[in-house]
């Protein structure tokens, strides 16, 4: 076995940490007055810690001769770094400082406990005498944050610990009054001794918040720096812990916002706003508490330009970032919060759009306008935060204010056009869906849907028409007037009444052939100057977030028109995105910036919940989006193929529903709802019509899915059943059937309608979770089929089919053959 000199056994040997050790304080450690490279101090800082040199830690605790050389060692280390602190020399007391709070992470539990007090006296002397150096100060901030973190550990020096916070405060508030690091590194030691030892600062209190409250309101402040303090002040509560000190401290805060707002907002809002607010905060009858702050001299001698810019803005959204740090911080008692006010706030900023309140006599100047507008996008962020906090601070606590969220959420997005502000916006309506449940989404469905595709598609108009959720409405009223001459010339929407989620949902094959054939009659194409700007991805994947939250929520209640049309986007988006997305992605991206895997896999998500979102009904674009899904799992090592296979796991039940009991909504007929239930053939199956409120019900019969799997028992071949009853309809009655279907895929079934006597030959049908499955183009409308005789199909190799045999007998239905696709998803 090596001993304290000569070879080591390896590297595991227990002396290699002592010998190190001795090699750096004799060689590499610098003299009081010397000075050292910074690469050689970092290199010594980062020996220690990766062999771990002061931990005197033994493998054999019975080894005494090991365990008296590392001791040893250690000690001349802690020997040189307080010749080093106590040196004259600022650079020499610098480097000891340095040390010393290495020296707290890494020594062992027995020597912090011997010498943590005479560590913290030499500490405390750089912080209540001058230095001539600010990095001394800035370093001993530093270190002070490393003892309290390493002391709280030890239980039994709780009391102790305690006494020597309450020492610290004093010299901490004389270094808040100065400016840049040192500044930054008293409020983090500060924010350090109210977390870990709160009853430390309860005699400094008012003193505490005085000055804090004057570093926010200061004009020399920086925005970071304004925030750090920000969110100190809303410790301070947690010093003394009552329901009345919380509740006082926000009032505070929210009346200093208030009244910085009655300043910044004249011209530009009613009057009585303000007064409101306050009304809220300090019911009739009630004192008004005391100025936070007391008094601080608001924004100093500044002109009423630059004040504008330098104090009043960054002031409120300091405030405004306390607010939210008191919402979402854990607080042992509980407490009222003013809810009411805090909405009403939110709203007085967030309807602020610029425009003068009276244009003919306008109270303010153009210029103060032109710096509101300026100013307005920090604004709005910083309250959609807050509002983003209360919602998550109170949750299912709001429902009665639910009402105002909603109208202000669905005001807000009219305004919202920044992609900053908007993702905010998306971000809260994603947090009202997840914590007030299925109701919230009910009210929100239409700002929802109507935002979101206008969006995602790029070539929807970008003043969004709200879409209107109720199928009573018509959707007339929604045609785009921003759409050009050239776009309205297409074949594919010529119709001018089509709305714009219809518009949304076309294809993008459709779309591609559809401005081929535009190009190829002799239209000019689209100069650069006359290309528009494409929505941006964050505001893209925020959206597509947003409706798989509403899909997974709300998609399972009752839908109307809405729903069919919505899924069918979200499998065009995700096609695109995943055959032609390199399109959307910038040229140069930068770090932190949504990527087009991003929106990928966002595309893909939302498609996955718009699949499994509907248990009552049979996803219409299921073979489309499998494929999707296979091709994303080849993709080995990203995310994007490890969801991907979660989603074919998650479809399995769909894909391969193994004689499980299903229900499949069929197309709504309204001349089928009669009083009694009829019958109806859908090509593979015979569907029932159930009279219900104003719409029908198609439940396909449970027997036809026995005949999905082969009979373990009988090795015959299934019987193929004749259909003797057949419905006789009318010539109208087929052709608003046709009108009512939606897309045609090749996995639906097929109706055949027999002109004559003659009995069709047994059809099959696609299997949608075959991997041989073929997607087809993806339309809004079926497509016209001409007229055919009826010939038999195909059989192919599937993993099962429905084989039926379908007999017309009545010659009184006297049309042409037409393929009518059976609805997957009808409302």
């Amino acid at each position: 076995m090596a001993g304290a000199v000569g070879f080591l056994a390896d590297v595991n040997d227990s002396w290699l940490k002592p010998r190190l050790l001795r090699v750096v304080v004799g060689e590499r450690m610098p003299q009081p007055g010397s000075t050292v490279q910074p690469e050689e101090l970092a290199s010594i800082v980062e020996a220690v810690r990766t062999h771990g040199l002061l931990s005197e830690v033994l493998q054999d605790p019975s080894d005494q001769k090991l365990a008296e050389a590392w001791r040893a060692t250690v000690d001349a280390w802690v020997e040189r770094v307080g010749e080093l602190v106590e040196s004259d020399s600022p650079y020499s007391c610098w480097l000891g400082t340095c040390f010393l709070g290495v020296t707290f992470q890494e020594c062992s539990s027995e020597r912090f406990a011997e010498s943590y007090s005479d560590w913290f006296e030499k500490i405390l002397r750089n912080l209540q005498g001058p230095s001539s150096l600010q990095l001394v100060t800035v370093v001993s901030c530093t270190s002070m944050s490393d003892l309290f973190v390493r002391l709280v550990k030890f239980l039994n020096l709780k009391k102790e610990a305690s006494s020597f916070a309450g020492r610290v405060v004093e010299p901490l508030l004389l270094l808040l009054n100065e400016n840049g690091p040192v500044a930054d590194e008293a409020i983090d030691l500060l924010r350090t001794v109210i977390k870990l030892y709160p009853s430390s600062v309860n005699r400094h209190y008012n003193k505490v918040e005085s000055t804090i409250a004057a570093k926010i309101m200061s004009t020399e402040v920086n925005v970071k720096l304004s925030k750090k303090f920000a969110r100190v002040l809303a410790m301070l509560p947690s010093v003394r812990v009552s329901e009345g000190n919380w509740s006082l401290m926000i009032q505070k805060v929210l009346m200093g916002i208030n009244n910085l707002l009655n300043d910044a907002f004249v011209g530009l809002e009613e009057e009585k706003k303000g007064r409101e607010i306050m009304m809220l905060l300090v019911p009739p009858g009630n004192d008004p508490p005391p100025v936070l702050g007391d008094q601080v001299k608001l924004g100093g001698n500044l002109h009423v330009t630059k004040k504008f810019r330098v104090f009043t803005v960054p002031t409120i959204s300091a405030l405004a970032h306390c607010c939210c740090m008191m919402l979402t911080s854990y607080y042992p008692v509980q407490v009222t919060v003013p809810v009411r006010a805090l909405i009403a706030l939110s709203r007085r900023v967030l309807l602020v759009d610029g425009s003068l309140r009276n244009k003919s006599f306008p109270s303010t100047t153009s210029l103060h306008q032109e710096l509101i507008c300026f100013e307005l996008p920090l604004l709005h962020s910083s309250f959609l935060d807050l509002l983003h906090a209360t919602i998550k601070g109170m949750r299912s606590q709001l429902l009665p204010h639910g009402a105002n969220i909603v109208r202000l959420v669905t005001d807000y997005f009219k305004i919202a056009k920044l992609p900053t502000t908007r993702t905010k916006a998306y971000s809260i309506v994603q947090l009202l869906l997840t914590s007030m449940g299925v109701g919230m989404s009910l009210h929100l469905l239409e700002a929802i849907v109507s935002n979101a595709v206008g969006d995602l598609d790029d070539n929807c108009v970008k003043e969004v028409t709200l879409f209107s959720t109720n199928p009573s409405k018509g959707t007339s009223e929604s045609v785009s007037k921003s759409y050009s001459k050239k776009r309205k010339q297409e074949p594919q929407i010529q119709n001018s009444h089509a709305s714009g989620l219809e518009k949304a949902a076309i294809s993008p094959k459709k779309m591609k052939t559809s401005s081929m054939r535009t190009s190829s009659k002799g239209m000019t194409p689209e100069t650069p100057g006359d290309v528009r700007m494409f929505t941006p991805l964050c505001v893209k994947v925020a959206a597509l977030e947003t409706l798989e939250i509403l899909l997974n929520v709300g998609g399972s209640l009752r839908t109307d028109h809405w729903r069919a049309k919505v899924d069918l986007l979200l499998i065009n988006i995700a096609t695109s995105a995943c055959d032609s997305g390199a399109g959307y992605e910038p040229s140069t991206s930068k770090v932190g910036e949504t990527s087009i895997s991003d929106f990928r896999l966002a595309s893909l998500k939302a498609l996955l919940a718009s699949f499994l979102s509907s248990p009552h009904a049979w996803p219409l674009y299921l073979a489309q989006g499998t494929e999707l899904f296979r091709k994303g799992k080849l993709e080995i090592g990203t995310t994007l193929a490890e969801f991907c296979s979660h989603a074919l796991l998650a479809l399995d039940v769909l894909t391969h529903p193994r004689a499980l009991s299903l229900e499949k909504a069929g197309p709504l007929v309204p001349a089928l709802n009669r009083s009694e239930p009829e019958k109806a053939i859908f090509g593979a199956g015979t569907f029932n019509f159930s009279p219900s409120k104003g719409q029908g019900q198609v439940i396909v019969d449970e027997d036809t899915y026995d005949d999905w799997l082969p009979s373990i028992k009988d090795n015959e071949p299934t019987e193929k059943s004749t259909v003797k009853e057949v419905l006789q309809i009318d010539s109208d009655t087929i052709a608003e059937a046709v009108e009512d279907v939606p897309a045609c895929n090749k996995r639906d079934a097929i109706m055949l309608v027999a002109t004559t006597e003659e009995t069709s030959e047994p059809m099959t049908v696609d299997n949608p979770s075959s991997s041989n499955a073929v997607s087809n183009p993806i339309y809004s409308r079926p497509p016209e089929t001409q007229k055919a005789a009826a010939t038999p199909f195909r059989e192919e190799k599937r993993g099962y089919h429905v084989d039926s045999l379908v007999q017309n007998t009545s010659a009184a239905v006297n049309l042409p053959f037409r393929n009518l696709a059976t609805s997957a998803h009808q409302g």
